[in-house]
Parts: structure tokens; sequence; C-alpha cells
């Protein structure tokens, strides 16, 4: 027994020895190490070199490489975002990229966007050489202070975090964030091409589109047609399945010269499945500028070829909607399409 414990002492003294100081196992918790400094915070693994032939160098963000902080070997399921330089720079990357590898990405903590140039919408799906499906997870952080406003030198068609979606093999989830004091703008010339919004100015893609747990407040989005909470218009030439669950809008100025929404501008110009779950709209001001008066409500301002479901949605009476709407305030008009409010089904209503 005595030399087993010597021997145990030994390997303790090694193990101290190697790091010069104790070995966090050993100190309780709470305890700093010897020379003051707290436990050093597990990698992120933020940037990896590629090792494995078979990933192509120029890809960004590869699933397999070695850590350049740390030197582990790492097999990572998502791109860690942890500061504002690593959003800018994906959304560049993602522009601009065939394919940039891994194509999860995971919000790792709050990021302050007001130090920053004015952001560059993400554009998913717009031409051959760009990706098609992503999935962001805020993982429950917040981005601040976005601001955008859409110029007429600008290529991506609308103004939000994800400016387009477009394709017929798009798939997009955003789940678990929060945006927070954004200000998206599009207020150019052409009408056919204003589209606004907190999460996705504009949709043309599919088949599935998916925003979970997504918040915007205290925001402001301006556009000169179309304007939405969440996402600004859709209308693609594929058969496709949108899903809004658990997502709200709190203390947001929402104003555009058409369709306009505390959720939705727009919905849809071609055939979609809208489900519209859980979602709550509170203190805000939902304007419609529009000659007619019907374009504004609090979750959707036009359904037109859409089939709609709203289920367990909810909001406030103080919202400040411009016009008359249809449906219970829930919808500006409808012109075409279906909608059943908690399986209440209500019929075309121009």
């Amino acid at each position: 027994m005595k030399k087993f414990l010597i021997i145990v002492l030994a390997v303790l003294m090694s193990l101290t020895a190697c790091t010069n100081r104790t070995p966090i196992w050993i100190l309780p918790p709470g305890v700093l190490y010897p020379d003051n400094e707290p436990e050093p915070e597990p990698c992120k693994h933020l940037v990896l070199t590629v090792v494995k032939e078979y990933f192509d160098a120029n890809k960004h963000y590869p699933k397999t490489g070695v850590c350049e902080e740390c030197g582990v070997s790492v097999t990572r399921d998502a791109i860690g975002i942890a500061n504002a330089d690593d959003l800018m720079n994906l959304a560049s990357d993602i522009n601009n990229k065939d394919n940039i590898g891994c194509t999860d990405v995971d919000i790792l903590e709050d990021i302050d966007m007001s130090t920053e140039k004015e952001w560059t919408p993400i554009i998913i799906g717009n031409g051959n050489d760009s990706i098609k499906v992503l999935t962001i997870d805020g993982k429950n952080h917040t981005i601040s202070n976005l601001n955008f406003t859409k110029s007429e030198d600008d290529t991506v068609v609308g103004a939000g975090f994800i400016g387009e979606i477009r394709g017929n093999d798009t798939t997009v989830v955003v789940k678990n964030l929060t945006i927070l004091a954004a200000e998206f703008t599009d207020t150019t010339t052409d009408t056919s091409y204003q589209y606004a919004a907190g999460f996705v100015g504009y949709i043309d893609g599919g088949p599935t589109i998916s925003l979970i747990n997504c918040h915007l407040k205290t925001s402001h989005i301006t556009s000169g047609y179309y304007a939405g909470g969440i996402y600004g218009w859709s209308g693609p030439n594929v058969s496709s399945s949108y899903n809004i669950e658990n997502c709200t809008v709190d203390y947001c100025t929402i104003e555009g010269g058409s369709s306009v929404g505390g959720i939705v501008g727009h919905a849809s110009n071609n055939f979609v499945t809208l489900k519209i779950t859980s979602n709550v709209v509170t203190n805000s001001s939902i304007t419609s500028t529009s000659n007619d008066t019907n374009k504004a409500g609090n979750i959707i301002g036009t359904i037109n070829y859409s089939d709609v479901t709203l289920e367990d949605v909810h909001y406030s009476h103080n919202n400040v909607i411009s016009g008359e709407t249809s449906i219970n305030r829930y919808v500006g008009r409808m012109a075409g399409g279906s909608l059943t409010i908690d399986d209440n089904q209500y019929s075309d209503v121009q």
C-alpha cells in the first residue's frame, strides 16, 4: 500500500511539474491557480487549418482540421461565431464562396455590431455558385445594432439579417436568435424590389424555410413596399413549406408602402404552405402607406396564393395598426389562398 501511495504522489508531482501549476482537479471549485489566473475557458476552435487532402483549402470553414489556437485535431459540427468580425466575415464568405465547407453556424456569444460598418445581408441561393443549405443557431444569444440601408447599387434584393433566399433547392433554418435595435431600410426607387424585415427580407426559395424561436426587439423596419417583422415577402417557383414557430416582435416600428405585417408582410405571390405557431407581436407600430386601407395586420399584411395556418398566435391591443384589417386584426387582407386560425377557417376576402 505504501508503495502504491508513493507511485500516486510521484504521478501527481510530475503532472504539476509539467504545467507549472496545480492541476484543476486538485483545486477546490472557484479557487484561482497559484499564479492568480482564473481557469482558462475551453478553446472554441474557431479557426481550423485544413489537413485532410479531400478538403479544399479555399473553403473557409472546413469540418475537419487542426485548431490554430490550441493545435488539437478537430471535427466540428458547426462554425463558431463569437464576435462582430466573425459575423461580418461569415456573411462575406457566404455571399462570395461557392462552397464554404461547414454550413451549420452557431452563435457563441452576444454580438454588438455597433462598432462595425454597415451590415452586409446574407444572400442564399442567388446564382448557381451559391450555397443552398444553411442553419444558423443563435444558441439564445443576441445580435444587436445591425444596420443596413439598401442603395441603388446593392445587388441584394431585400434588407434584413438575411437579405434574400432564392432557389428551388434551398433549405434554411434560423433558430434561437434575438435581433435587437436593428435598422433595416429599403426605399430604393424600383418598387418591384423593395423588401425589408428583421430576419429575411425576400424569399423566393424552398422547399423548406424555418424560423424558430426568433425574436425582433426595439427595431425599425422600413420599406417602400413590403415589410415584416420576421420576413417581408415570399413567392417561390416551387411548392414550399414555411414554418415560423415561437417567434416574437416587441417594441418595433414596421412601415411599408404596400403589405406590412408584424410577422410577415406578404404571403405569398405563389403557392406556399405557411404555418405560424405560438407567435406574439406586442407594443409595435405596423403601418402601410398604401392607398388601400387594408394592407397592414398584426400578424400578416396580405395573404395571396398561400395556405396559411395560425395556431396560438397573439398580439397586444396596444399595437398601432394603420387602416382596416379584414380578419380579426390578424391579417390586413386576403387576396386569395386560405386562412385557418385555431381551427376556424376564413374564406377569401377581397
